[in-house]
């Protein structure tokens, strides 16, 4: 060819070429013949050894590892990815014998022999998608494994075997979902049969399955009670009488131990004498404050009681399905229907009206309006709070409670648990009224602890008569009575400003010390 760097050859351009091409070639041999090695560091978000010791769950999967390395500093790991690599054996996880579930589905391995055998305490083995053959000589391995509930061999040569299911339901007694499919009781019974069939046509072949845990331990409680059994068995008739007895005196040793002990508590009881509660005198200025606020909150509502007296005035408000509502009923409505759910007690709030409906309307009549044809919801609610209340008896609400619930019965035969839900509560509601009306009518009781006097007779009887001694010990000890009353709320006082004093000073001192 002619160029401007001169004329270039044939061969000279061939042999440049074949150079380019083996270079190209050796470096591709070269990256080829690196060992991709897991890097267990990069799962933790901060690579020191206290996150490394925490780790019990890793994900590794799909990232072309060809060699386990550097899992020593991750002795509690539990559950291991490692699906979707290049792995050939199961190396380098020696110390990581915790671990309970692996996944190595979709690798290259030829054996499951290596770290594997460390872990004694493996449930799940997913190894589906590899090169593992011999399934007799992996039976062998795997049965070693008791706690081995799940395992997962399909995709692999050795799951063409003829009996491949049978042989490993019958090796695995522990197995409780193979190949992704449950294992059955029936398939069981099946493997068992298998294995006895091949035993018997070739006993050199037999895999032996290892005793199940519970078996074992009920094998060995059966060898107890035999051994019990042998050790009564030669005891004589006499002996036997010996125990029984024996067994009688103790049972009676330990009643008489007891009521010994119960008559020494009552005794302790009896001598320390509690006094009831319900015998110690009431003050009689509380329990009279009490009841008068009582009364006067029997004979008005409360903020709860209007609250819920709402549901009337919205149940004949017209205006609510409208998107600018007003509040606001008819005063036909007000007059009538209204009035007529109040002395009903519809809300059940335990109290009616003491007026009669004439002077309830008239009532409602004198309350002035912002529009003389219409109630709104203020004008409703300072209506009802001029008119006088009282609560309904006993009687009246323990028919009424009892009528609640057996309405609530009805509904809960019909499956409307709304409805249920409701009347339970207006049940509940007047329950809770009736009990505060009879802590109302509580009385003063009448065991009052007598009231004591300090006497201070000091006189002589010199030159006095009988009677007149008399008459001066009887005026000296009028003029000199105090009332313990007086006494003891002086005492009181006294402690209150005691007790004043040294929380000022607590409170000074904590102010001024530091923090």
């Amino acid at each position: 060819t002619q160029s401007t760097w001169g004329t270039v050859d044939c061969a000279t351009v061939s042999y440049v070429c074949v150079c380019l091409c083996c270079c190209v070639s050796v470096l591709a041999t070269a990256s080829a013949m690196a060992t991709v090695k897991a890097d267990p560091w990069s799962t933790i978000p901060i690579r020191n050894q206290k996150y490394a010791f925490e780790a019990t769950e890793m994900h590794l999967g799909e990232q072309s590892i060809e060699e386990l390395v550097h899992f020593e500093n991750f002795p509690n790991l539990e559950v291991l990815w490692l699906n979707g690599n290049k792995l050939t054996r199961i190396t380098g996880l020696d110390t990581n014998f915790r671990i309970k579930c692996l996944y190595v589905q979709n690798n290259r391995l030829i054996s499951l022999k290596g770290s594997l055998k460390n872990f004694k305490f493996l449930q799940v083995l997913f190894a589906g998608g590899n090169q593992l053959r011999d399934l007799d000589a992996n039976l062998k391995f795997l049965s070693r494994f008791s706690f081995l509930t799940h395992l997962d061999l399909s995709g692999n040569p050795l799951s063409e075997e003829p009996d491949y299911r049978l042989k490993v339901v019958a090796s695995i007694p522990s197995l409780q979902v193979f190949d992704r499919h449950a294992v059955t009781e029936l398939e069981r019974e099946q493997a068992v049969q298998f294995m006895k069939r091949e035993s018997q046509s070739d006993p050199s072949t037999m895999v032996v399955p290892p005793a199940h845990p519970s078996k074992h331990r009920q094998d060995t409680i059966n060898k107890q009670n035999k051994k019990k059994k042998k050790v009564w068995q030669e005891l004589s008739a006499g002996e036997k009488d010996l125990f029984r007895e024996v067994g009688k005196v103790r049972s009676k040793m330990e009643e008489q131990e007891h009521r010994k002990l119960e008559q020494v508590y009552q005794e302790s009881m009896r001598a320390t004498n509690p006094i009831p509660f319900n015998t110690l005198p009431l003050n009689k200025t509380v329990l009279e404050t009490s009841q008068r606020i009582n009364r006067r909150d029997s004979e008005h509502l409360n903020e709860w009681e209007k609250n819920e007296l709402r549901p009337i005035f919205d149940k004949y408000d017209k205006t609510k399905t409208e998107k600018a509502r007003k509040y606001q009923i008819s005063i036909e409505d007000a007059s009538n229907a209204l009035i007529t759910d109040l002395f009903r007690d519809e809300s059940c709030i335990g109290k009616i009206p003491v007026h009669s409906e004439s002077d309830a309307r008239s009532v409602l009549e004198s309350i002035p309006k912002a529009n003389a044809a219409f109630v709104n919801l203020p004008e409703f609610r300072r209506f009802i709070s001029e008119l006088g209340w009282r609560t309904l008896d006993q009687q009246t609400l323990q028919e009424r409670i009892d009528n609640h619930y057996k309405l609530a019965k009805k509904y809960e035969q019909l499956n409307d648990v709304a409805k249920v839900k409701v009347e339970t509560t207006k049940a509940l509601r007047l329950e809770g009224v009736k009990d505060q009306h009879l802590e109302m009518t509580k009385t003063v009781r009448t065991t009052q602890t007598p009231q004591s006097a300090d006497v201070f007779t000091s006189f002589t009887y010199e030159s006095r008569t009988s009677n007149e001694k008399w008459d001066a010990s009887k005026s000296l000890t009028a003029s000199f009575r105090v009332d313990t009353l007086s006494l003891k709320e002086f005492e009181r006082r006294h402690e209150r400003k005691v007790l004043t004093r040294a929380a000022l000073s607590i409170v000074a001192r904590e102010s001024t010390s530091p923090k």
